[in-house]
């Protein structure tokens, strides 16, 4: 996560992070606006990151502090020209800032708009016309009213529009499924690749488009397929396949500047850069290693920035779980070494909502069943094996090297050739199980109606209704080094030593999502909606300086062998040593 800036000159790369300023490292959009106030913008779920390149200074614009209506920016368009800067909402409509007058101006379905959902954004002139994608269908604000295309009223054959740019005429083109979609006035031109016959054209979703001259689009799509599409000739000259651009992800944005170069953003392959020769030369080279060519990448990036699930093997690797598939990384030399993703893999990777490493060389992961991989081979565990419930959402180790999983309809304890099973039929609290806690010889398990305690094959169960549990609903268990059981509920932090179950009155009505301790006693609470918590071995305070997440919202805390502290979040993840 994060953003990265390229030298095209000796391709040296410079990092920003949340260590650098960022409010957030996931961005959604980025825009040159070099209006008054404004500067190189970069859309996040938080709002506008503005870098000054002259003072070399990040600033971050939202709805607390300034006119923005909102904070859950999806797309940016700007004209210096014009002097207006239109910035789209996930969920909220449009903003609209005019450099004149100095305000926004809010536009969502009160205005007109056929949804609050923006999706692509095109604008024709200064704003004579703006075109919104909201996934069903579009709407055309002018000055004369509201148009509203969709499938049912045009030649449009699906409502979701991927991608939209226009031009100074007024002609607009849409990336969909396997089409292109030109409007000029009341004319409708689909292309794809039944129509256009003289040559290739992409396949898989339409995800990018760019306008290189008066009669030239360059096209990317979700499968790595790029062209130069010459709207004359109606051929696709030249085409390039994923193969030719060495990338294995989707084509996600077009870029070309004032000297006619493309640069090719793409999903997990960095980015390319494509010049075309000059001199008069008609010679197309397909292929990414041709002099055309130049790859702007950052080595051994982990693959995707949304933190899922970590866990460490017996070997020193951790084991990471993204959008992007299940990775086993070395912390020593911040280098991958494997990525299971469902194209390579027997167990469906992206199902996976949890991983736990075994005391071998293996990893245990759940999500629809349970898998096992031995580092060599994967296996699966289903309801016909006896698993309780094919939804897993939660796995430990126990001390005798039991596999213990909790699902949706109960748990399952895997002694290496069969499952024994515990449901709210036989005692549980419910059977909804939450999360684990090894605590020697016994196990703590946090359910959606209680928790339990199993030791020497007996349970006991704790509830709102026996103890001062803030809440029944268990998100997440931890062992501090007095020996205390932390037990984070929907509702707060609850702690049990001495068989006594006592509040933390600072966490009070607080959403635990997460819980880790360090040496010293160090405590860190992750919440839903307070950020990190922390407890530093004598005081409830804020987190060290240098402590500062890829995102706000901390989706797990994972303490290693180490004793390191690792932070996944939606926008990647921070290691932290103490």
């Amino acid at each position: 996560g994060g953003v990265v800036a390229w030298n095209r000159s000796n391709n040296a790369a410079t990092r920003y992070s949340t260590l650098d300023g960022l409010a957030a490292n996931r961005t959604t959009a980025v825009v040159n606006c070099p209006l008054p106030g404004f500067g190189l913008i970069f859309g996040t779920a938080h709002g506008l990151q503005i870098y000054d390149t002259r003072r070399e200074r990040w600033t971050l614009l939202n709805s607390g502090n300034s006119e923005m209506h909102h904070d859950d920016v999806a797309t940016l368009n700007c004209s210096v020209d014009d002097g207006f800067l239109v910035v789209g909402y996930r969920e909220h409509g449009l903003d609209i800032f005019d450099t004149e007058s100095g305000e926004w101006q809010l536009i969502d379905r009160r205005s007109g708009l056929q949804s609050d959902v923006v999706d692509a954004v095109t604008v024709v002139g200064d704003l004579a016309a703006l075109w919104v994608s909201s996934g069903n269908g579009i709407s055309v604000l002018t000055q004369d009213g509201v148009l509203f295309y969709d499938e049912t009223t045009t030649p449009l054959e699906t409502n979701a529009i991927n991608v939209m740019v226009s031009d100074d005429s007024g002609a607009v083109w849409l990336g969909a499924q396997g089409k292109v979609y030109a409007i000029n006035g009341e004319t409708w031109t689909i292309y794809s690749p039944s129509y256009v016959l003289a040559s290739q054209f992409p396949t898989g979703a339409i995800t990018a488009l760019a306008l290189s001259g008066g009669n030239t689009l360059w096209i990317g799509s979700d499968r790595g397929e790029l062209c130069k599409f010459d709207l004359v000739a109606v051929t696709c000259e030249p085409f390039f396949t994923a193969a030719d651009l060495a990338i294995t992800s989707a084509i996600t944005a077009l870029t070309v500047d004032n000297v006619g170069r493309l640069y090719v953003a793409t999903a997990q392959d960095g980015v390319h850069l494509y010049e075309e020769e000059r001199g008069g030369s008609n010679r197309v080279t397909n292929s990414a290693n041709s002099t055309q060519w130049r790859t702007f990448t950052i080595p051994s990036e982990i693959r995707g920035n949304h933190l899922l699930a970590l866990s460490q093997d017996a070997a020193g690797y951790l084991w990471l779980l993204t959008e992007a598939g299940l990775q086993q990384w070395d912390p020593a030399s911040n280098r991958g070494a494997l990525l299971f993703t469902d194209t390579n893999s027997r167990y469906p990777i992206s199902s996976i909502t949890t991983l736990t490493a075994d005391p071998e060389t293996g990893i245990w992961v759940g999500g629809q069943n349970a898998g096992y991989f031995d580092g060599t081979n994967w296996t699966t565990f289903a309801t016909t094996d006896g698993l309780v419930n094919r939804q897993v959402r939660t796995i430990a180790i126990d001390g005798e090297q039991r596999s213990w999983f909790g699902t949706q309809e109960g748990l399952s304890i895997w002694n290496g050739d069969s499952f024994f099973n515990l449901t709210q039929a036989d005692g549980l609290p419910g059977n909804v199980i939450s999360a684990f806690l090894v605590d020697g010889n016994a196990i703590w398990i946090g359910t959606d109606n209680g928790l339990l305690r199993f030791a020497e094959n007996r349970l006991q169960i704790f509830t709102t209704a026996t103890t001062r549990l803030p809440s029944n609903r268990i998100t997440a268990l931890a062992r501090d080094e007095e020996g205390a059981i932390l037990i984070g509920t929907e509702q707060g932090l609850a702690r049990f030593l001495a068989a006594t179950m006592s509040l933390v009155p600072e966490l009070s009505g607080q959403s635990i999502q997460a819980l880790a301790v360090l040496p010293g006693n160090a405590i860190w609470v992750a919440t839903d909606s307070a950020g990190i918590r922390y407890f530093n071995g004598l005081q409830w305070t804020t987190p060290p300086d240098i402590a500062v997440p890829p995102a706000p919202a901390v989706n797990l805390f994972f303490v290693d062998q180490q004793a390191t502290l690792w932070i996944g979040t939606e926008g990647g993840l921070l290691r932290y040593v103490p």
